[in-house]
């Protein structure tokens, strides 16, 4: 699993601050700035099963002021740190012209956050210098399949006290929410019948890229009906290490006493 790396931690914050404003704007590029040095590079997937690595298109690659002072009032006012932007081609190149002197970090970032972005081999460094002197800068990243890297880890959940009478129509539900931060993942939502008290959830394992976390901490809402009416509302929560994560780990789910014990 990749680890963030410090020097990423000057400019993650202005990444998380606009957010909002970047989704807004996929279908209104960033004005480039005014100057004569120029990044360009290529994208591309990593497939350690086959050893092979193919062009990896429409990933939006931006240019980051590293110096910029982040507004934690108005977010908006922080849209000024990203000064330029690029989508790699069928061929997973991008680039990124008339660039000024400045302090930059180059960074891809992918539409949902599936990818695990690294410097390339042989690459240049994804933070830049530039002076007035015409120059163009090479920064290739690669991104691996998350399957080959990180693989799945498995959550079971045992049951016990669930407060319905087996005389009426009743059924439980849990829904996990997996705390991410940067990119929006979908909730994994699954039914729980009264009688069938254990459950397996497989989950990609956590981590963190350029610009964007997916950690292995969980809620679960958990919720009892019988009938059309709730029994029982309460929130476990499971969080487990984003390194040295187990394969798989059993959880006692006590809906008595709302609460959840770890039994390995």
């Amino acid at each position: 699993m990749t680890i963030l790396k410090d020097k990423f931690q000057k400019y993650l914050t202005v990444l998380t601050c606009v957010l909002i404003i970047l989704s807004g704007c996929k279908n209104n590029p960033l004005t480039p700035v005014s100057g004569s040095s120029a990044v360009s590079g290529t994208v591309m997937l990593n497939n350690s099963y086959t050893n092979t690595n193919t062009p990896l298109p429409g990933i939006k690659v931006y240019l980051v002021n590293i110096n910029f002072k982040v507004d934690t009032v108005n977010f908006a006012n922080n849209q000024a740190a990203f000064v330029d932007s690029a989508v790699s081609d069928s061929n997973g190149k991008y680039t990124m012209s008339n660039i000024k002197a400045g302090n930059y970090a180059v960074v891809p970032s992918g539409q949902s956050g599936e990818y695990q972005f690294s410097l390339a081999a042989g690459s240049g460094s994804d933070t830049l210098n530039i002076n007035s002197l015409p120059k163009t800068y090479s920064v290739n990243f690669t991104a691996p399949f998350l399957a080959t890297v990180a693989g799945m880890f498995t959550i079971n959940l045992h049951s016990v006290n669930i407060p319905v009478q087996s005389n009426v129509a009743a059924s439980t539900y849990m829904n996990p929410f997996r705390e991410q931060f940067a990119v929006f993942v979908p909730t994994y939502t699954f039914q729980m019948e009264s009688d069938y008290t254990n459950s397996t959830l497989n989950f990609p394992y956590g981590w963190t890229c350029l610009f964007y976390t997916l950690t292995n901490n969980f809620e679960f809402d958990c919720r009892a009906y019988e009938g059309t009416t709730v029994v029982a509302s309460f929130s476990i929560y499971i969080n487990l290490p984003l390194t040295g994560c187990p394969a798989s780990s059993d959880w006692q789910i006590d809906w008595k006493a709302q609460t959840v014990t770890r039994l390995d």
